[in-house]
């Protein structure tokens, strides 16, 4: 039976996952030890794209036969696109011996000829249990886990699955959410620093538990299970096809995500050219702000699309829409750098946490203001976020005054603002005081 060719990865020829169904209880009852290895091949859309998909295949082919061979007497499985399953008997000291071993081959095949590319993979190791579906669930946020740690591989750790449960608790609710049309968004005026309002509004969503989408410990969630387009895809609906009357006379500043650029399956390219097409959205009136992370395997996913990002932010440009950059800090590691070298960048924002450090740093300080100067001077105007108290209001209003600035120093006029639209908008928009987060 295991060699009837309907149960064979046709291109790895690793068991597929029909197979897996059938086999996997009695292997656990023949071994009740067994662990299963739920492993994630790296950027595997990264060398289709770049290097074509022939040499995708060449890594994966290669990666099949090695865990097959590395893991003998088990069951080897190719899910699916870039997720493999390995349910062994081996000791947890064989798999790590074994993990290691397979992390060493492809650095140095791809060092003498014999690979494209130098493919790395993450893998999450539990116990296997007669719960199929809880075990994989586990592998798989062990899996993620080791992702975002920067590890090959992580054993089960209890504390570290009951986070994860938490976290798709969160993301059922976003779900929810976003089929019911009940994402909520925030609102906030852009002030300059002498505390005059201008005529944007910076619109962001947030759960609905009051916290914002972007923040760091829940994006990771929303990434992997690619929830963050599909939250992108609903601000857009929101507020280009559903213009809220209230703000007919101001430019309202979109927060969206790169993945909503880079991801073929995103909607919000072909989205936004129908609304445009169809007049019902006039670019002039928006500014589309993308958000880039400092989270690291997020920087690593926009350096590997950075180019696909700089075309897809050209193309908008020429739409007519304004453009924004969020989360510069010239003492960091983002790629905002070379995006806003390549693309009319209208707006950046800077982080609380890197203009914060220039009121203790003069190195800060002297970075930040000779970044400033150079955005200033090619039109980009710097908005500082989270602007809390008046003496933070003070200290950047002498460190550049032509610059802007959202944040709870000046919220009598944004909870104004927030009174007197709730009223003349539809349920769907939920527009509230942004509280502003914290580290807890």
């Amino acid at each position: 039976m295991a060699d009837n060719e309907s149960y064979i990865d046709e291109l790895t020829k690793l068991h597929n996952n029909r197979y897996f169904k059938i086999a996997y209880q009695d292997y656990i009852a023949q071994f009740p030890q067994a662990k299963m290895l739920f492993i994630d091949f790296k950027r595997l859309t990264y060398i289709n794209n770049y290097l074509g998909h022939a040499a995708g295949d060449v890594c994966l082919i290669h990666f099949g036969k090695m865990i097959r061979e590395t893991f003998p007497n088990s069951l080897t499985i190719r899910r699916g696109g870039d997720e493999f399953l390995v349910i062994t008997n081996m000791s947890d000291e064989e798999i790590a011996s074994k993990l290691d071993h397979c992390a060493q081959i492809t650095s140095g095949l791809h060092a003498n000829g014999e690979l494209p590319y130098p493919y790395r993979f993450n893998c999450g190791i539990v116990p296997a249990t007669s719960d199929v579906s809880d075990t994989i669930s586990k592998a798989d946020r062990m899996m993620y886990s080791a992702k975002k740690n920067k590890l090959n591989y992580m054993f089960f750790d209890a504390e570290i699955n009951e986070y994860y449960e938490r976290e798709e608790g969160f993301l059922s609710r976003i779900d929810e959410a976003i089929k019911k049309h009940e994402i909520q968004f925030t609102g906030r005026i852009i002030h300059d620093l002498n505390g005059e309002h201008t005529n944007i509004i910076d619109v962001s969503a947030r759960g609905r538990e009051d916290l914002s989408q972007y923040e760091h410990q829940i994006m990771g969630v929303l990434k992997k299970h690619h929830r963050l387009q599909v939250i992108d895809k609903e601000i857009i609906e929101q507020f280009m096809m559903h213009r809220p009357p209230a703000f007919e006379s101001s430019k309202i500043m979109l927060n969206l995500y790169s993945q909503s650029l880079t991801n073929p399956d995103a909607e919000f390219m072909s989205l936004t050219r129908k609304l445009i097409s169809d007049r019902l959205c006039f670019p002039e009136q928006y500014i589309l702000c993308l958000n880039i992370d400092s989270v690291v395997d997020v920087i690593e996913d926009l350096d590997e699309n950075i180019d696909i990002i700089i075309d897809k932010l050209t193309f908008i440009h020429d739409l007519g829409f304004k453009l924004a950059l969020s989360n510069y800090d010239p003492e960091g590691t983002s790629p905002i750098g070379k995006i806003w070298a390549k693309v009319p960048i209208d707006y950046i924002k800077i982080p609380d946490s890197c203009w914060k450090k220039a009121i203790t740093s003069p190195r800060s300080a002297s970075l930040l203001s000779g970044a400033l100067a150079g955005f200033i001077a090619e039109g980009t105007a710097p908005i500082f976020m989270r602007v809390t108290k008046e003496e933070e209001l003070n200290f950047l209003n002498s460190l550049f005054s032509s610059c802007l600035c959202i944040g709870d120093a000046l919220s009598s006029e944004v909870n104004a603002l927030m009174k007197t639209t709730d009223k003349s908008l539809a349920p769907s928009y939920t527009l509230i005081p942004r509280r502003e987060e914290t580290n807890d």
